[in-house]
């Protein structure tokens, strides 16, 4: 009979102890888990977008603007708008590319209509009428290459610097490519982008 109390005891111990092991085991968050943390999910995909986009060389006192808008359709949103400015740079009186310049300095209100505020450091942003956006800059600037009297290529490496919605704290890099008339500066430049986000 001592026996089996002993034994008893030693089993009710032993579950007892796996019990307590067992609830002390780290949880695995998979990727169905509900979290508060949405960082957690955040993972990197294929972005591209396509705009039809119309500009005007804008004079003021701190240089040569060449602002712009258009619509287009992009990955992750469907139809979206964009806007963008940059500062042109001039060598011997021709352009020859552009530098990021905010956005806000002509959009500001367009972007406050939609429901979306954006830092001084955002040059180029794409939104749709959901509040969702994605911000762009670039560090190294627009290039320009003549093709011919009627077409001149561009293109700019930028950055993802963030977002709103669905893309607030976004990052990534893409490659913007286009061309436009010079000949014709009222008509619409076609410009693709391609590369990643992540958010």
């Amino acid at each position: 009979m001592k026996n089996k109390i002993i034994l008893s005891a030693f089993v009710a111990t032993a579950l007892l102890a796996m019990v307590t092991i067992n609830s002390c085991t780290k949880e695995e968050i998979g990727p169905n888990t509900n979290t508060t943390n949405s960082t957690s999910f955040s993972s990197t995909r294929a972005y591209h977008e396509s705009f039809t986009a119309v500009s005007a060389i804008t004079p003021t006192a701190n240089g040569i603007f060449n602002p712009g808008s258009g619509t287009g359709h992009t990955t992750h949103f469907g139809n979206a708008h964009m806007c963008f400015n940059q500062l042109v740079k001039f060598v011997n009186g021709n352009p020859v590319g552009s530098t990021a310049a905010p956005v806000n300095q002509f959009y500001s209100s367009t972007l406050s209509t939609a429901g979306i505020t954006v830092p001084n450091t955002v040059s180029s942003i794409t939104y749709d009428n959901h509040g969702n956006s994605v911000w762009f800059t670039s560090d190294e600037g627009t290039t320009l290459t003549p093709v011919s009297i009627t077409r001149v290529n561009f293109s700019a490496p930028l950055d993802i610097i963030g977002g709103t919605g669905t893309f607030a704290g976004a990052t990534g890099h893409v490659l913007l490519e286009g061309h436009f008339n010079p000949q014709l500066p009222n008509q619409a430049a076609e410009m693709e982008s391609n590369g990643s986000i992540t958010y």
